[in-house]
């Protein structure tokens, strides 16, 4: 019986020595090389054993990506897919892309949307000595380009006791009857800029 066992463990052992090894004798990190806009874009996994084909997934901490995204890995086109869901780029690396052993460079280059905004727009209207708050990104319906954005007044004004934060809310209390026009200008965070023209009236 013990004989018995000796060759089964023996046998076991052949097996497992016969079986072919795999060259895992490192990993291969990610390093990413993308436009500020996209901000810091993290890779998962964040390296993979070298010589081995695998998925990844590339968040971006802005919403710079879209469908328009490409990538390279090296010097060999990256396939991505964007998902509008997750707001995520998905590929698969090859074993080819992650053979050399250190790290291995992925490049991404993305297209932002047009900035769209409707212009002129009209200010709901304000009454003097009561709290005055609106919002110009969404009375303008503003979309495209790369959030964050920043408003600054591009010429004419607003009514005395309000002013335009660079969210774009225009805010404060206003002090007398009078009706103004301006105009503001909008800029994304890749420094694409547009102006939108806007009036506002206030009562008494």
């Amino acid at each position: 019986m013990k004989r018995l066992s000796a060759i089964a463990v023996l046998a076991l052992l052949s097996a497992f020595l016969a079986l072919p090894t795999r060259a895992q004798t490192g990993t291969t990190t990610i390093t990413i090389v993308a436009a500020a806009s996209l901000g810091t874009i993290t890779p998962t996994p964040a390296h993979f054993y070298q010589n081995t084909a695998a998925p990844i997934s590339l968040a971006s901490s802005t919403s710079g990506f879209n469908s328009s995204c490409t990538a390279t890995a090296g010097s060999t086109a990256l396939p991505v897919t964007y998902s509008s869901s997750t707001g995520a780029l998905t590929a698969t690396l090859t074993a080819a892309m992650t053979s050399t052993l250190g790290s291995l460079t992925i490049t991404i280059t993305c297209t932002p949307p047009p900035l769209t905004m409707l212009s002129p727009i009209q200010l709901p209207n304000a009454s003097v000595g009561q709290s005055y708050s609106a919002n110009l990104a969404q009375l303008a319906s503003l979309s495209g380009g790369v959030p964050p954005y920043s408003f600054s007044l591009a010429s004419g004004s607003l009514p005395p006791g309000l002013t335009l934060q660079s969210s774009g809310v225009v805010s404060g209390v206003a002090s007398g009857a009078s009706s103004n026009s301006f105009s503001f200008t909008v800029t994304d965070s890749s420094g694409a800029t547009m102006i939108v023209a806007a009036r506002s009236r206030r009562e008494a």
